[in-house]
């Protein structure tokens, strides 16, 4: 199975920044632990711990051969508490978080990431009352459907209330829209016949990361989420 080195950085609101760092088998999720070459940071301790009374205001999270997937900030009772920011090393730089957040003991970071070549799609959904992460395979030309990664829910049954406003959306260099068939956003539709919001998949590769972008929608319990891609 691949590997890749897998490294985040987080600021804090008064002045320090924490240094994560680890080796992940990609396909597989890691729990991200402190640490880093020549980092002035005691190693291989969960982000609860390390950062526990702390308010996280910025951070990225990044692997050497690919963005990750997904990575998010998990409760100590297993909940979404919100999406992180992503990218590919040398080539991200720390962004606002969706909302400051306080660090709790068993609080950690969940990661995962695939090959360059991969063909799966993360996205974040953040709102004031919910967060939740998904993932979806594809197939060229097919309407693919994401489900929690928590859950395996699709989008309106998992967030069914939630109003969002942010989203992230991962893809790695297997995730081609230049086939015919191909559709390059990310859709929330409604079981109404409408689109609630779009967003675009990023890779990382051409900026600064991938980014998170401003949506408006509140989820109902039939509503999808789909991208539609090719191979």
């Amino acid at each position: 199975m691949t590997t890749q080195f897998v490294s985040a950085i987080f600021e804090t609101s008064d002045g320090r920044t924490l240094t994560f760092n680890d080796t992940a088998t990609d396909g597989t999720v890691l729990t991200l632990q402190s640490g880093g070459a020549n980092q002035n940071i005691a190693a291989d301790v969960n982000f609860g711990q390390i950062g526990a009374g702390l308010t996280f205001v910025k951070g990225v999270v990044v692997g050497s051969v690919a963005a990750p997937v997904y990575a998010y900030i998990e409760s100590q009772g297993g909940k979404v508490l919100q999406p992180l920011p992503v990218g590919l090393q040398g080539q991200a730089e720390m962004q606002k978080l969706c909302a400051n957040i306080r660090g709790q003991t068993g609080m950690t970071i969940k990661v995962l990431t695939q090959v360059a070549a991969g063909t799966v799609a993360g996205v974040g959904l953040y709102g004031p009352n919910g967060a939740d992460v998904f993932t979806a395979s594809y197939s060229s030309g097919n309407s693919s459907a994401f489900s929690s990664v928590l859950t395996g829910l699709p989008v309106g049954q998992a967030m069914a209330g939630v109003r969002v406003n942010k989203a992230i959306a991962s893809i790695a260099n297997g995730f081609q829209y230049t086939a015919a068939g191909a559709f390059p956003f990310v859709t929330i539709l409604a079981s109404e016949g409408f689109t609630k919001a779009a967003f675009s998949p990023q890779n990382g590769i051409a900026g600064l990361g991938v980014k998170f972008q401003d949506i408006n929608c509140t989820i109902q319990q039939n509503d999808t989420m789909n991208t539609t891609g090719a191979a």
